[in-house]
């Protein structure tokens, strides 16, 4: 979370509002946000998920960005996967 709020001040992100770090449990962030302090109703224009590689089910993550209340048709959603070799 360290990195993400250095980046985004980096990136000028500074203004209140601009960039929200959550540093949760993604599902559950997904599904309940005001569960981990998003104000109900709050929908973001740009989602980006870093899940612990290992222990994370990708089709349930999707699944959970798709019925997120966090996401609208217009939301931009990164999620980082890692390489396979």
């Amino acid at each position: 979370c360290d990195t993400i709020e250095r980046n985004g001040k980096w990136c000028r992100f500074e203004e209140e509002g601009q960039i929200r770090v959550v540093c949760s449990d993604y599902l559950q962030a997904l599904r309940d946000p005001a569960s981990v302090g998003i104000p109900t109703g709050t929908t973001f224009e740009i989602v980006t998920l870093t899940p612990p590689y290992e222990e994370v089910v990708y089709a349930d993550l999707i699944d959970g960005v798709a019925n997120s209340p966090l996401v609208t048709d217009d939301t931009v959603v990164m999620i980082e996967y890692p390489v396979e070799r």
